[in-house]
């Protein structure tokens, strides 16, 4: 019984990468250096526990030199309220807030040679 997996092509039509903690950081890694090929810049949005997964692909990256740091922005999401009723008493429940991180990567100069030998070794 052959069964054969049929590949995906990834395709990006935005040069957003959303991180997430389910996944780990190097297979974002070679996900940024798919949307690499394609974008001259990427940024890389991380919430709440996946703020140090972003941290880890940003680092890698500019570590082996495929990109450097434009940008690092973080922000706060949340506090959002909402009344639940409880035997007739009405309270307000809070949604905790969450920390997003944004980091904005641009391609290295020398992106193009160092991609040709991730695409050697992919064969």
């Amino acid at each position: 019984m052959d069964v054969q997996k049929s590949q995906k092509k990834i395709k990006p039509t935005s040069n957003v990468v959303q991180i997430s903690s389910k996944r780990d950081a190097g297979f974002y890694v070679f996900l940024c250096k798919l949307f690499l090929m394609d974008f001259p810049e990427i940024e890389l949005h991380g919430l709440g526990d996946a703020i140090n997964t972003g941290v880890k692909v940003s680092e890698t990256l500019t570590r082996f030199g495929y990109t450097a740091i434009k940008k690092i922005q973080t922000t706060t999401l949340g506090s959002e309220t909402s009344e639940t009723n409880d035997k007739d008493h009405t309270r307000e429940a809070k949604k905790g807030k969450k920390a997003k991180l944004i980091v904005t990567l641009t391609k290295s100069g020398n992106f193009n040679k160092l991609i040709q030998n991730f695409k050697i070794e992919g064969k």
